[in-house]
């Protein structure tokens, strides 16, 4: 075999390769690195997540037309979506209102939608502790809260309130169709559609999976250290 039939047979496996890899991330799964607090405690800083990419439908590649969808998530998922403002930006937040919801959301952090309220039951410190070891923050309140509309399952998620900073503005108003309303779990540290508005559904790119990798702290850009790693939240799954 000569020189020239060599480099095309290797180009050759590695184009295979490459478009095998690119497909599964189109298609399947795509690696998303958490940059900011905003979704304390259900997910931490440098928490290395899958995104599972067919969940709401399917783009055509390098595109952003759908070949099929989008679909409107389930209440409570958490969505991976393009910024509104920011291009090449992406954002990882909770869906609290579907299209048509009518959303009350109350200075103590309560919820009302479509005048039901949600679940709301604080929890001692001690408790959280336990739940959520990685996480030490000292001027917090905790507390479960549940919506339980229209939603058949036993979902329940830890929200975050801040003693302090009363960032919790009264908020009420209805969704428009076509768009999300969306928040973190950390809810007086997250700017969301109560700063920045709502969330059309052709800017969604997946539904969060689970956890695959995990760090204190990073070496650069996305690499973590290795000495820093949170091994209990490997391979965890995101609700």
């Amino acid at each position: 075999m000569s020189e020239l039939e060599r480099l095309i047979k290797s180009l050759s496996k590695l184009g295979f390769a490459l478009i095998i890899f690119m497909s599964f991330r189109w298609v399947l799964f795509e690696p998303f690195v958490i940059p900011s607090g905003s979704m304390i405690p259900t997910l931490l800083i440098n928490d290395h997540m899958a995104v599972k990419k067919w969940s709401y439908g399917l783009r055509y590649p390098f595109s952003k037309k759908w070949i099929y969808g989008p679909k409107v998530p389930s209440r409570e998922d958490i969505v991976i979506f393009k910024n509104i403002k920011k291009k090449g930006v992406f954002m990882v937040k909770r869906v609290i209102g579907l299209p048509g919801d009518e959303i009350s959301y109350f200075a103590n952090g309560q919820m009302k939608i479509n005048g039901e309220f949600s679940t709301f039951k604080p929890i001692s410190i001690e408790s959280f502790n336990k739940r959520f070891p990685n996480i030490d923050e000292y001027d917090l309140h905790y507390a479960y809260d549940r919506i339980q509309l229209n939603y058949e399952g036993n979902s329940q998620y830890v929200t975050v309130l801040n003693k302090f900073n009363r960032y919790r503005d009264a908020v009420d108003i209805v969704v428009p169709e076509g768009h999300l309303f969306v928040m973190g779990d950390n809810r007086d540290r997250s700017a969301d559609s109560r700063s920045w508005g709502f969330v059309p559904l052709e800017n969604l790119m997946g539904k969060a999976s689970f956890i695959w990798l995990s760090c204190d702290e990073r070496l650069s850009g996305t690499v973590c250290d290795p000495l820093q790693l949170r091994w209990s939240r490997f391979f965890k799954p995101v609700h």
